[in-house]
């Protein structure tokens, strides 16, 4: 059976190699969940498999994120919607396939402010059944000019702000529809509607099935499959939470399978995904309030931006934080090469000088809320983000790392004394100008086992061990050396761990000290260097944050399970749930919560506080899961 709809990964990047590899996977794998949470079934097709035909038959072709189509794949899909097929295209569309989609694409534009493409506003008067808008948060969009009188502006970016950019953000056309950028992992919920209205639009006969399967989708909560399982659940949290909040769950639950069992009285197929809509925003409602609350629980966010949420001053969030039961957060003000903070120790990023000390912005912003702040630290990984002055200097004195093929990593390398220094004396600059709640390590590790191997590597291990390695680097990999240089190499992180913890205690005590670590202990001792279970045993770290960022509910129990055998009580353990990645919805992130704390999570940190996060999780786990101070 021919599936109806195809999604096609963008493989010839692949193949290739390309740098946009990662993503033309990642972009992928975020439509396929998307779909399949709609309630749609669809097939999986590669751009090779296109290029031999694979199109022929199908309805719909969706293409997340294919950068590199052929001129083979190009004809191929001219012929698939010369005969009848339409197409969904993101991002990267050749100017051949634009054509047959009314539209040229007349140019690249990076955002000029943050945030300026945070939404995609849509018109539910071109497309029926569209929703109002869709979360984005993108970075650069193509510019999409339509050139054919039957091509429509369907959606225009907005900024966080909410002010209209003027740039189309999506149009459509008989044969298809164009989006400047890709699908973002942002509001998933608005997404779905937004897939299932299109495919509605460009393939109307697809209708009736389209709102059977975005009905049972709509129906699904955490990890529950039907109205009934999610039903049961909510009916077995009222007896743990206050009696007014449980009485309200359960009108809202009534209110919800009324809802549900009208939905075939209603016609229109807009109406239709309204009523769909509806109903699911009684039944998340129930489902939120239902979850117990904890008293004097850690609740964190991991904030990647050191300007905090775009388009929001710190004050805003961290006010918005605070509102929402949260604690604490850990923004990332300093990397292995950059500081978002007037340092002396790093290079200072120059929208330090546009927008003044992130550090103290943050920090008074928190002391306002009665907020923990925790500066967070990218060790050793430049990321990209360096000044090439400064990256130019730290290679012509060897102090980046090198693979065990002789290739540069970006990452500075633990064992030079004067990275060990950078390092440790960047987090504690932090610790002596700022009354900080606490420090955060994170990249606290090697970046893979490969690494690294550098010659000052090899010398220092001679010098500090008296071992003479013939063959540099296989005889420390797999020889007889193996065994010493991995107790040495793992020794490079331990130390800055145990040094920062030291100085900064005596700096300002009753300061916490805390890393984000990897969730697969003990594989990341011994192929990245991080020994987390020996630095809460020494008590170097006050406590640890393991970053269990999965959508599988059953491998979260296993992480969490485990982690806390690990930790045994020697330190309280804040289990990181990502949010933003793998991108979890508000009930997928409420269901690890609460399995988290039933397991013996002492609390828990998010990844990542961003517009899409505070929007639109924040304020559904207050319902409830933080209901109580």
């Amino acid at each position: 059976v021919r599936d109806e709809i195809l999604i096609v990964r963008g493989n010839l990047s692949i193949l290739k190699g390309s740098p946009e590899a990662e993503s033309v996977r990642r972009y992928a794998e975020l439509m396929a969940k998307l779909l399949r949470e709609a309630g749609l079934e669809f097939g999986v097709v590669e751009d090779t498999d296109v290029e031999d035909g694979a199109l022929r038959g199908c309805r719909i072709a969706i293409f997340p994120y294919n950068p590199d189509i052929s001129e083979r794949e190009a004809e191929e899909i001219e012929r698939f919607i010369r005969d009848g097929g339409k197409v969904i295209i993101f991002y990267s569309i050749p100017p051949r396939i634009a054509r047959l989609l009314g539209v040229e694409i007349t140019g690249w534009m990076r955002q000029e402010y943050e945030g300026q493409f945070a939404s995609a506003k849509l018109r539910t008067t071109v497309v029926e059944g569209f929703p109002l808008s869709i979360g984005q948060g993108s970075w650069n969009v193509r510019l999409i000019e339509p050139v054919d009188p039957e091509a429509e502006v369907a959606g225009e970016w907005i900024d966080s702000k909410g002010e209209e950019t003027g740039i189309p953000a999506i149009t459509v056309h008989p044969n298809g529809a164009v989006m400047g950028h890709v699908l973002t992992a942002a509001d998933p919920e608005d997404k779905k509607r937004m897939l299932i209205a299109l495919i509605g639009k460009l393939v109307p006969e697809m209708r009736p099935e389209l709102l059977r399967a975005y009905a049972s989708g709509a129906a699904k909560l955490g990890w529950f499959e039907t109205i009934e399982e999610v039903a049961g659940f909510i009916e077995s949290n009222l007896k743990e939470i206050p009696a007014e909040r449980a009485e309200r769950a359960r009108r809202r639950l009534e209110e919800a399978r009324a809802a549900f069992g009208r939905l075939d009285e209603i016609k229109g197929f807009g109406e239709a995904i309204e009523a769909i809509d509806e109903a699911r925003a009684l039944l998340e409602e129930a489902f939120f309030l239902s979850f117990p609350s904890r008293k004097g629980e850690f609740r964190a966010v991991w904030c990647h931006s050191a300007f905090g949420v775009p388009g929001w001053s710190w004050d805003e969030a961290i006010k918005h934080l605070a509102e929402n039961g949260f604690n604490a957060i850990f923004p990332n003000m300093l990397w292995g090469g950059l500081a978002y903070y007037p340092s002396e120790v790093l290079p200072v990023a120059e929208e330090v000088g546009e927008r003044g000390d992130q550090v103290k912005e943050c920090l008074e912003a928190c002391r306002r809320y009665g907020v923990q702040i925790h500066v967070w630290k990218v060790n050793w990984n430049l990321g990209g983000r360096a000044p090439e002055s400064f990256v130019e200097k730290l290679r012509s004195e060897g102090r980046l790392q090198r693979d065990r093929f002789g290739n540069e990593v970006g990452w500075l390398c633990p064992s030079h004394p004067e990275n060990f220094k950078l390092e440790l004396e960047s987090m504690l600059e932090i610790v002596r100008g700022y009354p900080v709640d606490g420090i955060h390590f994170d990249y606290i590790r090697y970046p893979h086992a490969n690494a690294c191997y550098c010659e000052g590597c090899r010398k220092r291990f001679e010098e500090e061990t008296g071992a003479k390695v013939e063959r540099w680097p296989e005889d420390v990999i797999e020889g007889d050396l193996a065994e010493r240089f991995a107790e040495w190499r793992r020794e490079r992180i331990t130390r800055l761990v145990r040094e920062v913890s030291r100085r900064a205690r005596e700096i300002r005590p009753g300061i916490k000290i805390s890393a984000a670590v990897f969730r697969n202990y003990p594989t990341c001792r011994e192929r990245v260097g991080q020994d987390w279970k020996l630095w809460i045993e020494k008590g170097y770290l006050d406590f640890v944050c393991p970053m269990d960022y999965t959508n599988d509910i059953r491998v979260f129990e296993d992480l969490v399970r485990r982690q806390v055998e690990i930790v045994g009580g020697k330190a309280p353990l804040y289990v990181g749930i990502g949010a933003s990645a793998p991108g979890l919805r508000a009930d997928q992130v409420a269901m690890q919560i609460h399995l988290a704390r039933k397991l013996g999570a002492d609390g828990f940190i998010i990844f990542n506080y961003d517009l899409h996060v505070a929007e639109e999780i924040l304020p559904k786990l207050r319902l409830g899961l933080t209901a109580e101070e």
